[in-house]
């Protein structure tokens, strides 16, 4: 996610806009940000008289809680070569719960499980002459 446009250029760009008699599109091309931008800064400045970027939201809560976790660590103990699918097939019969292929692979690097990039294959073996 990008980084939020600093408090500086924000400040800057409402009072253009409050001591000038430029429409929000043409501050916004003066400071090469967009009209909507100019707007909503303006918009909370004078409702809350504060133009500090507001928090990131975090987004969903996971469906893997810490007892999941422990499900997911038996199912590795038990099966070491299980793969993704077989891990989300594995949890959905044990807790009812449905995981993708995705959700479990976060969950396992989350847990410190790294990836085998390729299957195990015995060294040749050289046949004498």
């Amino acid at each position: 996610m990008p980084k939020p446009y600093s408090l500086d250029l924000r400040q800057r760009v409402v009072k253009a806009y409050e001591e000038g008699n430029e429409s929000y599109a043409a501050v916004g091309v003066h400071f090469n940000v967009g009209e909507a931008t100019v707007n909503r800064w303006v918009a909370r400045f004078r409702s809350t008289g504060s133009l500090e970027p507001l928090p990131h939201g975090r987004g969903p809560d996971s469906i893997v809680d810490e007892k999941g976790l422990s499900v997911l660590c038996g199912l590795l103990d038990e099966q070491r070569d299980a793969t993704r699918n077989e891990l989300a097939q594995a949890y959905l019969e044990q807790t009812g719960v449905s995981l993708s292929v995705a959700t479990v692979g976060r969950k396992l690097v989350q847990l410190g499980y790294t990836r085998k990039k390729k299957p195990f294959m015995p060294p040749s073996v050289k046949h004498p002459k």
